[in-house]
């Protein structure tokens, strides 16, 4: 059940084709844009922007809550962030083994044309950015 909005927060869903993965008041928002890194506060200025794959967090109530999403884009617009991705995983569900493995399997890859060293390079992305996911909650869990 979605939680409810409350005034001087944002509104922050995650969307992706198959489900609302997350639809909740935050106090601050960390996605990664095309470009880096974006934080936003309430009463950001509306923008709407590319995201490359990588980490999400949601500060709210003095607790973060971390994701993977798969690239997409976002809006802020009226203290609501809005984020479509084509794969959003909570980072509790990221495993260290997996992501081990998919970083293996990526570096495999065949890279003798243009085509196959694009196809490896986003692989490496993608394995990568669900490691620093889980980099961000165990740095986040030492503080």
């Amino acid at each position: 059940m979605p939680e409810t909005h409350v005034a001087g927060q944002l509104k922050c869903q995650l969307v992706t084709p198959e489900k609302l993965v997350a639809d909740q008041g935050a106090d601050f928002v960390i996605i990664t844009a095309h470009d880096g890194q974006r934080g936003i506060l309430p009463e950001h200025a509306a923008i709407l922007f590319r995201l490359a794959p990588g980490i999400m967090r949601i500060d709210a109530d003095n607790k973060q809550t971390y994701f993977f999403v798969d690239g997409g884009f976002a809006e802020v617009l009226d203290n609501q962030v809005t984020v479509l991705t084509s794969q959003a995983i909570p980072a509790d569900k990221l495993d260290p083994q997996t992501i081990d493995e998919e970083l293996n399997l990526a570096e495999k890859m065949p890279a003798t044309t243009k085509e196959d060293q694009a196809k490896r390079d986003a692989a490496l992305k993608i394995a990568r950015a669900k490691r620093s996911v889980l980099v961000a909650i165990q740095s986040s869990h030492k503080k």
